[in-house]
């Protein structure tokens, strides 16, 4: 009975519904609607705390150590995770502008870092850093697809995690390749898949 107190515990110290990614998964939901004939629905808003994540960092270690091993160096320089996923339909991404809500960050303290955009995607990451030697600790990408509009918020050492991802290689894949397309992480010489791909160091 204590131990599973304890769990029940932990579980409600980490958090799980993510109220903050609800609303702005809903307003960034409500710009792309407004600025494109685009349908957003209801969806799943979601957030890890430090408990959670250690407990999926040892899950992967028990169960899939050899496979989850980049996966894991690279997540524990994040001390937090939150979420938002709604279902899209009708999307063109090179219709779509910055979502107007998002203006709220950049008054805060954020700074847009890159926007890319296709004819089947659009992703917008911002970063805020804080210190002296100023360290990445927050980052926001917002990435909307043929299919979905997906909202990440992840808090920790991220300026860490950055170099972690190009250490083991596996940069290219964050947020939807849009750290790779900004320059941040090397990328592999490839012919463009897309011609029509814009890339934009500022919304």
């Amino acid at each position: 009975m204590r131990a599973t107190l304890l769990l029940c515990a932990a579980l409600a110290l980490s958090g799980c519904y993510s109220f903050e990614m609800a609303r702005v998964g809903k307003r960034v939901g409500q710009d792309i609607e407004r600025q494109t004939d685009a349908d957003v629905g209801g969806g799943l808003s979601m957030g890890l705390g430090p408990v959670s994540l250690a407990t999926a960092q040892a899950g992967a270690w028990v169960f899939a150590p050899n496979s989850t091993r980049e996966a894991r160096q690279v997540g524990r320089h994040v001390a937090s995770v939150e979420f938002s996923r709604r279902p899209l339909r009708g999307f063109d991404g090179h219709l779509i502008e910055r979502p107007a809500y998002l203006e709220r960050y950049t008054r805060s303290g954020w700074y847009p870092f890159v926007t890319v955009r296709d004819s089947g995607s659009a992703v917008f990451v911002f970063l805020r850093e804080r210190g002296r030697q100023p360290v990445v600790t927050n980052l926001l990408a917002v990435v909307v697809a043929e299919d979905e509009l997906v909202l990440t918020k992840v808090s920790g050492d991220l300026s860490e995690m950055i170099r972690e991802a190009i250490a083991v290689g596996s940069g290219g894949d964050l947020f939807g390749g849009a750290f790779e397309e900004a320059g941040l992480i090397p990328r592999e010489e490839t012919e463009p898949d897309d011609a029509s791909l814009a890339i934009d160091s500022a919304p």
